[in-house]
């Protein structure tokens, strides 16, 4: 079994500021974790997630940054090409670039889009998305967007950052094999990677993919404590806040010690899974340091 990367999801809100994320990204980077996501949303009170990656870019050395899920089709393709191009730029090639189509259609209908059309419309701004990478001219003609214009920069296939699509339907895993780099579920039990993940290989091989060169990702909410009774008290805790059912929430959670937090994430990964964005949005402060220092010092050296 090869070893996964393993990254967090942290959620930055309005209270946020330079000091704060640019601190929170060092002591993550020192604990020796791969990366830092952030989530996307218009309505939260999360800051928007490409400004908070371009203020960690420079503060930071190895960590890739990057986005699970940003929700394209609310934005403009070709302005987001510049803008993650930018990105990508500043930290040295290290970010990532994972997309989603959005569940919030209060969202959609703000904008005058349509919702249910969001699928098609992203497969459209992927075109667009990826000659806005290339650079010099970008000429394009859908349903849902033309595009005419001449860029004044080029980068090739090695300077693009990784793009990654979510999405734990059939369809988004098909858009995942066919236009990305790794296809990134939200909440998915180790049951559903086991039943998944071969249809997820017939996928790749019909558009000539290799499985080794694709990333599999596990977006997983993780509560790590001293002991597995602390955990599941927290997770009750979470599971009451999301008015969810605990047994519900601990089917498709990291949750326990050290120990069985370990256990856990080597499940994932031997069914198929290499890089683990365990999310931490329910931890703030002091709280969500405890829980990097415990991960990094008592999990990531047998997982």
């Amino acid at each position: 079994m090869h070893k996964a990367k393993i990254a967090l999801h942290i959620n930055a809100d309005m209270h946020a500021n330079v000091h704060s994320l640019t601190s929170l990204a060092g002591r993550i980077e020192d604990a020796r974790l791969h990366g830092l996501f952030f989530a996307d949303a218009l309505t939260t009170d999360s800051i928007d997630p490409l400004i908070a990656l371009s203020c960690i870019a420079g503060h930071t050395n190895s960590l890739e940054l990057g986005t699970c899920v940003y929700i394209g089709v609310l934005r403009n393709p070709l302005l987001t090409s510049k803008t993650v191009a930018s990105i990508q730029t500043l930290c040295n090639r290290r970010f990532i670039f994972g997309l989603g189509v959005g569940w919030r259609r209060w969202e959609f209908d703000a904008l005058g889009l349509p919702f249910e059309k969001r699928g098609e419309m992203l497969e459209e701004w992927l075109d667009v998305l990826s000659k806005g990478f290339m650079g010099g001219r970008v000429s394009y003609s859908g349903k849902y967007y033309n595009v005419e214009i001449d860029l004044d920069w080029h980068f090739n296939d090695s300077e693009k950052p990784k793009l990654w699509l979510g999405g734990n339907s059939k369809a988004a895993m098909y858009r995942a094999a066919k236009f990305s780099d790794g296809w990134i579920p939200t909440d998915f039990s180790l049951e559903e990677y086991t039943n998944t993940i071969p249809r997820l290989d017939v996928m790749l091989t019909k558009n000539h993919r290799k499985r080794e060169e694709f990333i599999i990702g596990s977006h997983l909410l993780l509560i790590l404590a001293e002991t597995k009774d602390k955990a599941t008290d927290r997770a009750y805790a979470v599971a009451q806040h999301l008015n969810e059912r605990p047994q519900e929430l601990l089917s498709y959670s990291v949750v326990g010690d050290p120990g069985s937090v370990a256990e856990r994430i080597c499940e994932y990964t031997k069914s198929g899974v290499n890089y683990h964005v365990l999310s931490l949005q329910f931890f703030h402060g002091d709280e969500l340091i405890r829980q990097v220092e415990l991960l990094s010092k008592a999990v990531l050296p047998s997982v």
